[in-house]
């Protein structure tokens, strides 16, 4: 249970959020200490030490997704996610899954373009099974044929239920026009065809090739002691042996002219998707949007939301926002319009807002209040162990280090009306557009 003095602190913190939200604190935040070691094998350990609670999460960040899988190998890393719930050397069957709620915590993973996340949050004094349980799957998954036959079966069904849904194949055919040669045009889940011929020595081939110390980074977060998770990382994972990692890049050609799909379901409402091409995390650039994103799409007072939604009633909803990503990717849009006549509308008024962004400084106040939200949001993010652990997880396994997070209050204070104007101008244009619309069958 949490002491009065810790749930003070937490209150401060929260209050701390509101204040920064309603532009009464000054945009700052304190720099993010973590504590960090290499093994031998290449395994990256890091540590964030609080103990507000005691529980700790702990997490194993693989850097592989479905950006390594090669054509026709499609649905490669979410298949193996899959796989690593059904067995190692030491802990057989579903043992992984009872061990863990049977000491009261919970578990999960997940899988994206650029990584593998496998997860769990315990009490503190229990959180040292964890590591023993990704330490044997790291090195002695069993892979037994039967299941592989299995799960793909299960993941081919998760791929049917993607295919009937509407929304869910305007967002593949949008990504699949908007990229042309990266692997983001492929769906993490992969395409069916590809899913259907994967193989048993394919997934082993994979599994060895990416689930390797080198290429992983244990992040533990909570009420712990850094020395001793050191130590034990050592006693579980250290001996575990390593190879180099060769990796590909992708280099996505400039767009030419806007792309255009429509993709016909069987739907009462419209939906609309539009996306432009923007850089990564490592251009400048990248804050100016993401304050853009505040501007645009930041919450019901934000532009998009009041002249869509509330004030002409055009549309249902409207959501999107800037990519996080290691590579360039996008900054997209997407609605509902309320009606299928109502979709010219709601993309004239889109691009009437951008265009606005391009000639019309913003007013100093919505700029103050667009830069306190994302800086409340980023704080908040950090009030939970689990919170903490995933934006540490992605900065080191996407970018080597936490450098990005202790820039990030002071990049986004540094945003100017002028910053704004120039790097709307620069990406939202024609020219660099795609636009994706779902309408009905045809009769």
């Amino acid at each position: 249970m949490t002491d009065r003095t810790n749930l003070t602190d937490m209150l401060q913190r929260t209050c701390c959020g509101l204040l920064l939200l309603l532009g009464l604190l000054p945009l700052h935040a304190a720099p993010l200490v973590i504590s960090e070691t290499t093994l031998a094998n290449g395994l990256r350990v890091v540590v964030y030490e609080n103990h507000y609670a005691p529980v700790v999460a702990s997490e194993v960040w693989y850097h592989v997704g479905s950006y390594n899988e090669c054509t026709g190998t499609t649905g490669l890393s979410h298949l193996l996610e899959h796989m690593m719930f059904n067995g190692s050397k030491n802990y057989p069957g579903g043992k992984y899954t009872e061990l863990i709620e049977g000491q009261g915590g919970r578990e999960n993973a997940f899988t994206s373009e650029l990584v593998t996340v496998f997860w769990a949050t315990l009490a503190a004094d229990r959180y040292e099974l964890e590591l023993k349980l990704e330490a044997d799957r790291m090195q002695d998954l069993l892979l037994d044929p039967k299941e592989f036959d299995r799960e793909r079966q299960v993941v081919m069904e998760e791929r049917r239920l993607g295919e009937n849904s509407p929304f869910r194949a305007l967002y593949e055919e949008f990504n699949a026009t908007t990229y042309k040669v990266h692997p983001y045009r492929n769906p993490v889940v992969g395409w069916m065809d590809d899913v259907r011929q994967l193989t048993h020595d394919e997934i082993l081939a994979y599994y060895r090739t990416w689930y390797t110390p080198r290429n992983a980074v244990l992040v533990v977060a909570g009420d712990v002691d850094p020395k001793r998770v050191f130590a034990q990382a050592g006693q579980y994972f250290g001996k575990i042996k390593s190879h180099p990692i060769t990796r590909r890049t992708y280099v996505e050609p400039p767009q030419d002219g806007e792309r255009r799909v429509i993709i016909r379901r069987d739907v009462k409402n419209p939906s609309l998707m539009i996306g432009y091409h923007v850089p990564g995390r490592d251009d400048p650039d990248y804050y100016v949007l993401d304050v853009i994103d505040g501007i645009l799409l930041g919450g019901r007072s934000a532009r998009l939301n009041r002249r869509l939604v509330q004030n002409a009633g055009h549309a249902l909803n409207v959501r999107g926002g800037l990519d996080v990503t290691l590579d360039p990717g996008l900054f997209y849009f997407s609605t509902a319009p309320r009606t299928f006549v109502m979709s010219d509308s709601v993309e004239r008024d889109i691009y009437a807002e951008l265009e606005s962004l391009k000639t019309v400084p913003v007013r100093d106040s919505e700029l103050t209040r667009v830069k306190n939200r994302a800086l409340a949001d980023f704080i908040y993010a950090q009030n939970t162990d689990n919170g903490m652990a995933r934006r540490i997880g992605e900065e080191i396994t996407l970018f080597g280090s936490i450098e990005h997070l202790n820039e990030y209050a002071d990049k986004i204070a540094g945003v100017t009306k002028d910053d704004v104007i120039r790097v709307a101008a620069k990406y939202f244009s024609a020219d660099n557009r795609t636009v994706a619309r779902l309408l009905p069958e045809t009769r």
